[in-house]
Protein backbone atom coordinates (compact mmCIF):
# COMPACT_ATOMS: atom_id res chain seq x y z
CA UNK A 1 0.00 0.00 0.00
CA UNK A 2 1.66 3.59 -0.70
CA UNK A 3 -0.41 6.72 0.01
CA UNK A 4 -0.59 9.30 -2.66
CA UNK A 5 -0.36 13.38 -1.01
CA UNK A 6 -1.47 16.27 -3.26
CA UNK A 7 -2.18 20.16 -2.68
CA UNK A 8 -2.80 23.05 -4.09
CA UNK A 9 -2.30 26.62 -2.99
CA UNK A 10 -4.32 29.63 -3.89
CA UNK A 11 -2.58 33.19 -3.30
CA UNK A 12 -4.11 37.00 -3.12
CA UNK A 13 -6.27 37.75 -1.91
CA UNK A 14 -7.86 34.95 -1.07
CA UNK A 15 -4.91 32.14 0.87
CA UNK A 16 -5.79 28.77 0.99
CA UNK A 17 -4.95 25.88 0.31
CA UNK A 18 -6.09 22.08 0.08
CA UNK A 19 -4.74 18.83 0.77
CA UNK A 20 -5.09 15.27 -0.39
CA UNK A 21 -4.31 12.35 0.53
CA UNK A 22 -5.34 8.81 -1.61
CA UNK A 23 -3.95 5.06 -0.21
CA UNK A 24 -3.37 3.11 -3.07
CA UNK A 25 -4.20 -0.75 -3.05
CA UNK A 26 -4.77 -3.71 -5.56
CA UNK A 27 -7.24 -6.32 -4.83
CA UNK A 28 -7.42 -9.61 -6.96
CA UNK A 29 -5.21 -8.13 -9.78
CA UNK A 30 -7.42 -4.66 -9.52
CA UNK A 31 -5.40 -1.17 -8.29
CA UNK A 32 -8.20 1.43 -6.91
CA UNK A 33 -7.34 4.77 -4.73
CA UNK A 34 -9.11 5.53 -1.59
CA UNK A 35 -9.51 8.77 -0.34
CA UNK A 36 -8.54 8.81 3.83
CA UNK A 37 -8.13 12.35 4.07
CA UNK A 38 -9.00 15.92 2.45
CA UNK A 39 -8.95 19.40 3.95
CA UNK A 40 -9.30 22.75 2.94
CA UNK A 41 -8.55 26.08 4.69
CA UNK A 42 -9.22 29.16 3.02
CA UNK A 43 -8.92 32.35 4.47
CA UNK A 44 -9.63 36.16 3.48
CA UNK A 45 -8.80 39.00 5.91
CA UNK A 46 -10.05 42.71 4.51
CA UNK A 47 -11.84 45.27 6.74
CA UNK A 48 -14.10 41.62 8.05
CA UNK A 49 -12.07 38.28 8.25
CA UNK A 50 -13.38 35.55 6.15
CA UNK A 51 -12.67 31.76 6.97
CA UNK A 52 -13.67 28.39 5.41
CA UNK A 53 -12.19 25.24 7.04
CA UNK A 54 -13.14 21.82 6.09
CA UNK A 55 -11.48 18.62 6.92
CA UNK A 56 -12.43 15.03 6.07
CA UNK A 57 -10.93 11.43 6.82
CA UNK A 58 -11.63 8.13 7.24
CA UNK A 59 -10.27 5.76 10.39
CA UNK A 60 -12.55 2.87 8.90
CA UNK A 61 -13.65 1.16 4.91
CA UNK A 62 -16.96 2.31 5.59
CA UNK A 63 -16.33 6.14 5.63
CA UNK A 64 -13.62 6.08 2.50
CA UNK A 65 -14.21 7.72 -0.86
CA UNK A 66 -13.53 4.88 -3.28
CA UNK A 67 -11.74 5.53 -6.77
CA UNK A 68 -11.70 2.68 -9.25
CA UNK A 69 -9.06 3.71 -11.15
CA UNK A 70 -6.22 5.82 -12.10
CA UNK A 71 -8.35 8.08 -14.68
CA UNK A 72 -11.04 8.57 -11.94
CA UNK A 73 -8.56 9.66 -9.79
CA UNK A 74 -6.88 11.96 -11.92
CA UNK A 75 -10.50 13.18 -12.57
CA UNK A 76 -10.72 13.88 -8.71
CA UNK A 77 -7.51 15.31 -8.38
CA UNK A 78 -8.00 17.71 -11.29
CA UNK A 79 -11.52 18.95 -10.30
CA UNK A 80 -9.06 20.99 -7.46
CA UNK A 81 -6.14 21.48 -9.78
CA UNK A 82 -4.35 19.55 -7.00
CA UNK A 83 -0.55 18.59 -7.46
CA UNK A 84 1.31 15.57 -6.31
CA UNK A 85 3.62 16.38 -3.45
CA UNK A 86 5.97 14.76 -1.03
CA UNK A 87 5.34 13.21 2.20
CA UNK A 88 6.62 14.98 4.53
CA UNK A 89 5.91 18.66 2.87
CA UNK A 90 1.93 17.09 2.87
CA UNK A 91 2.60 16.69 7.13
CA UNK A 92 4.33 19.76 7.14
CA UNK A 93 1.35 21.68 5.49
CA UNK A 94 -1.24 20.12 7.05
CA UNK A 95 0.25 20.83 10.61
CA UNK A 96 0.29 24.93 9.24
CA UNK A 97 -3.40 24.72 8.22
CA UNK A 98 -4.42 23.16 11.36
CA UNK A 99 -2.55 25.55 13.49
CA UNK A 100 -3.78 28.27 11.95
CA UNK A 101 -6.99 27.18 11.88
CA UNK A 102 -6.50 26.76 15.57
CA UNK A 103 -5.75 30.39 15.87
CA UNK A 104 -8.48 31.84 14.21
CA UNK A 105 -10.50 33.79 16.41
CA UNK A 106 -14.31 32.24 16.53
CA UNK A 107 -17.12 36.14 15.98
CA UNK A 108 -18.95 36.27 19.31
CA UNK A 109 -22.34 35.71 18.20
CA UNK A 110 -23.73 37.71 20.43
CA UNK A 111 -22.01 40.65 19.00
CA UNK A 112 -24.26 40.67 16.01
CA UNK A 113 -27.01 43.06 15.90
CA UNK A 114 -30.43 40.75 15.67
CA UNK A 115 -33.02 41.98 13.27
CA UNK A 116 -36.65 40.47 14.05
CA UNK A 117 -37.63 38.94 11.35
Amino acid sequence: MKILYFFHREYAPQSGIILAAYLKRSSNGQIFYERVEYLTLFTLKGSNQVVSFYHEFAKNDHDILWIRNRKELLSDIAKDQLEIIEGHNYIRFREAALNIYKGVEIPDLKTFNHKKV
